[in-house]
């Protein structure tokens, strides 16, 4: 399973999310959480060692 899309995905929906609910705090809340998924699915990336290119090959 690549984490880093997982991760990216998650980030998405909360944004959709956060664009869709009313309430100020509700939805900084939800991009703030998007933020940090989108960072998360980085580090991953990066600590994966996404500069190999036969990991990075289609499967």
């Amino acid at each position: 399973m690549k984490w880093t899309a997982v991760s990216h995905a998650t980030g998405t929906v909360l944004i959709g999310a956060g664009i869709v609910v009313s309430g100020q705090l509700l939805t900084r809340a939800l991009f703030a959480i998007a933020v940090v998924c989108f960072v998360i699915g980085i580090v991953i990336a990066r600590r994966s060692g996404g500069m190999n290119p036969e990991t990075d090959l289609p499967k």
